[in-house]
């Protein structure tokens, strides 16, 4: 089931990222997937105690490169429902892509997304 749903997330990936795919069902399922990753490896990374710190290191690599991946897309696109999206991550501890989509939903209205993310990349870095 795992190598199924990675399966599909690479292709949303290729899809959006290779294709160039406007269409915004494909961007809200990749948004909401790469959510449901984050969201589970932050959870697994915070359950697991009994680790030595190379493991820790790796786990907590994986955690920011995912995490990393999302945050980006969400400045990058403006296809995805943010809507849909802070719902699947509103109890999580993903503070950061919640306001990333918060930010740019608020302004959203009245500007294009590039001029949104644009600032916005300088004050997350």
């Amino acid at each position: 089931m795992k190598s199924e749903y990675a399966k599909f997330c690479r292709y949303l990936q290729w899809l959006i990222e290779e294709q160039e795919c406007d269409e915004p069902h494909y961007h809200t399922s990749y948004a909401l997937s790469l959510s449901r990753s984050a969201m589970d490896a932050v959870r697994l990374g915070s359950n697991n105690e009994e680790r030595n710190n190379k493991e820790f290191d790796s786990d907590m690599q994986f955690i920011y490169l995912l995490r990393e991946r999302l945050q980006f897309f969400l400045q990058s696109s403006d296809l995805y429902d943010p809507e849909e999206v802070l719902d699947v991550i509103s109890e999580s501890e993903l503070w950061l892509e919640k306001v990333i989509i918060q930010f740019i939903s608020s302004f959203s209205r009245s500007m294009p997304a590039h001029f949104v993310s644009y600032p916005l990349k300088f004050m997350l870095a």
